[in-house]
């Protein structure tokens, strides 16, 4: 039994979290995932412009749901936040063979290759599977936003997504 007050506390606490998926048609292009993206971004820059976006294959799922913590550990962290555009975690196939010959669940790009590459700046970029800063597609503090200055030529007509990439391109993270 609590409070109306206590409850509105309560849900202003938590993070706006929406869910996007689209309609492909025969007739038009989807463009793949770079569609799906485009897509994504559009929308969510219009309906809660959020710093940051969970991206997945249509196939796959979040394997552990205090991922989004342990992500914004990562990008909430000011000695490193600047210099991360996504933090990625490995996928987790089902249904592979118990030998898995084939090392079709990726094992030793996960947990080998790609944690050897970080004295690299990082390893690849799988594509699915990560906490993405939105920033970090926009522009960042050491660049010259020339893509704002005509906005409609590079981004398209949509003025309240013109207005969602000026709002977050002036956050700090």
């Amino acid at each position: 039994n609590r409070k109306d007050g206590e409850n509105k506390d309560d849900q202003t606490k938590m993070p706006l979290l929406v869910y996007i998926s689209r309609e492909k048609r025969p007739s038009h292009p989807h463009r793949f995932k770079a569609g799906a993206l485009n897509a994504l971004l559009r929308v969510s820059g219009i309906m809660s412009n959020g710093p940051y976006l969970l991206v997945l294959d249509c196939d796959m799922y979040c394997n552990d749901p205090a991922s989004a913590r342990q992500s914004m550990c990562f990008h909430l962290d000011p000695q490193i936040s600047r210099s991360i555009a996504f933090v990625q975690y490995p996928q987790i196939f089902y249904n592979v063979s118990k030998n898995d010959i084939y090392d079709g669940q990726a094992r030793s790009a996960y947990k080998t290759k790609w944690q050897g590459m970080d004295g690299l700046r990082g390893p690849v970029f799988t594509g699915t599977g990560y906490y993405l800063k939105k920033k970090a597609l926009y522009g960042s503090p050491n660049q010259d936003d020339k893509f704002l200055e005509e906005p409609e030529k590079n981004f398209g007509l949509s003025s309240k997504f013109i207005a969602s990439l000026k709002g977050s391109n002036e956050q700090d993270t």
